[in-house]
């Protein structure tokens, strides 16, 4: 049942919300009432939420020590404050860009908000079931059925836009989890969970060069030097991984660990850093397993590609504006290869100490 209630805004503010409005096709109305909602939703600040907020950049180094390091000191769990701070960031990634998201970052995060779901269910833990009722279409009725149904029928190829909506109810506080004993914490919030979402955090905070390159310092990661290559007829992509295992000069700063990708097709060769091919990996991810070979097409902030109608037409790989034509066979083979490239058991444990340094969706 809808009433009425005047309120009196700036008239700047009023501004902004039509604005909003109209660029997301909906009313004034409607939107102020999903702010007010969200706001409402989430906990109350307490003294030592506020003091993560006083100093982001320790926060995230404090975090980033805990959970990719493991310096927990015997502590089970993160405090309440340390994963509304996480999973408040996770949010916020997924409005930094149009783009696909990574599926176990995204897995992680609904096992984690299913889990704590059923766990306060058996438990009695009141947590806002109407407002995570709504926001996954369940019933209510057997939560721990609804939510291995919701997971089977996950698709893989889960976007920004889809992934804000469906990590509401998780960042908003709407689980309760301050209510938790921290052994439940400890079990709901692995830490394999934990270190498939740090990414996320690093990606929200948006450094600047300068920043990013002090951030990367300050995580005192140590790699050692990779060097891999994909070469299919005269398209080669190069990942290159300038690690820092060995003692560096003298007198020197410590240099943190740098990625570069480069592509090379006939008389073209271009270079790129990690936001290129983070981007790059998770489309060739996605259009995988969609397993769509034409009258498909996709575009992030830096990597696309295009399937046209005709199978006989060639498929446009556009890196940063640059376009390539490829044969149908050529681009199946050049992503298998990337992607089997990636998933190697001595490649994968060094991206993913990349993706806690320089963040990814």
């Amino acid at each position: 049942m809808l009433s009425q209630l005047n309120l009196r805004f700036p008239r700047k503010l009023i501004d902004s919300l039509k604005s909003r409005a109209s660029a997301e096709d909906t009313s004034v109305n409607a939107l102020a009432g999903r702010f007010i909602e969200e706001k409402l939703m989430a906990s109350a600040p307490n003294d030592e939420w506020l003091s993560l907020n006083a100093d982001p950049g320790a926060t995230n180094l404090s975090l980033y020590r805990k959970i990719v390091r493991g310096e927990t000191f015997g502590r089970q769990a993160l405090k309440p404050a340390e994963l509304r701070w996480l999973f408040t960031r996770a949010h916020q990634a997924t409005q930094t860009g149009s783009t696909f998201m990574s599926w176990p970052a995204i897995e992680a995060l609904l096992d984690i908000t299913f889990n704590a779901l059923v766990y306060a269910e058996e438990n009695g833990i009141p947590v806002d079931n109407y407002y995570i009722n709504r926001a996954f279409d369940l019933s209510g009725e057997n939560y721990r059925e609804e939510a291995d149904r919701f997971m089977a029928g996950m698709r893989r190829n889960v976007d920004t836009t889809w992934a804000e909506f469906l990590l509401r109810p998780l960042s908003s506080g709407a689980l309760n989890l301050e209510a938790f004993p921290d052994e439940a914490i400890a079990r709901i919030c692995t830490t394999e969970r934990l270190k498939l979402i740090f990414p996320l955090l690093v990606r929200a905070q948006q450094y600047q060069p300068a920043a990013q390159k002090d951030w990367a310092i300050a995580t005192g990661l140590v790699t050692e030097d990779l060097n891999r290559v994909v070469k299919i007829n005269d398209v080669c992509l190069q990942v290159w991984i300038r690690g820092n295992r060995m003692p560096q000069a003298h007198g020197l700063h410590h240099k943190a660990p740098q990625l570069s990708l480069t592509l090379t097709a006939d008389r073209v060769a271009l270079a790129f850093g990690w936001s290129m091919f983070s981007e790059l990996t998770r489309l060739f991810q996605a259009r995988a397993w969609l397993n769509v070979t034409k009258a498909w097409s996709d575009r992030g902030s830096l990597a696309g590609v295009y399937f046209p109608y005709n199978e006989s037409e060639d498929v446009i790989i556009s890196l940063d504006g640059v376009h390539f034509f490829v044969k149908l066979e050529e681009y199946l083979a050049l992503e298998a290869e990337f992607l089997s490239m990636v998933a190697e058991p001595d490649v994968a444990p060094v991206l993913a100490d990349m993706r806690a340094l320089y963040g990814d969706l």
